[in-house]
């Protein structure tokens, strides 16, 4: 098993692409935990910020398997673009809704878990594109394990 790994990472683009989704699958903790923070202090209660996290996590779920159906339809460059000019916008409403209220925080929390771009899509159909047929497996259980 160490040895198909080891095989693995010989490949060029292989430890660059390890890296990217290393930090997409670490940023959707660390966008809650820092959503948790950023409610708490103007909406004062942990079950207001809860349902702002609820909010979130939810939209991000239920749009997950639309991004990835949309980057094998569209093409990856073309999605991800639209996906990160719609999160961007997400980012700034989530600024403003800050002070505005629960209600805004949480459709804004929505919004911005709705347009997460789907790397993890675009991630999984790169394999097969920058490693042989015989690495794909140990590609795909890397990322999983």
């Amino acid at each position: 098993m160490v040895t198909s790994y080891r095989r693995l990472l010989s490949h060029s683009g292989v430890p660059y692409l390890l890296v990217v989704a290393l930090t997409v699958k670490l940023s959707t903790p660390v966008l809650s935990l820092a959503l948790l923070l950023a409610a708490l202090e103007p909406l004062g209660s942990y079950t207001a910020a809860g349902f702002v996290l609820t909010g979130h996590a939810l939209a991000l779920a239920m749009s997950a398997p639309l991004g990835g159906r949309l980057v094998d339809r569209h093409g990856r460059r073309r999605v991800l673009t639209v996906y990160l000019a719609a999160h961007v916008v997400s980012y700034g409403l989530l600024l403003m809704a800050h002070q505005a209220g629960s209600a805004a925080m949480i459709g804004a929390a929505v919004l911005l878990g709705a347009t997460t771009p789907p790397v993890t899509a675009v991630v999984r159909g790169l394999w097969p594109e920058i490693v042989p047929p015989d690495a794909v497996q140990a590609a795909y259980s890397l990322l999983i394990g």
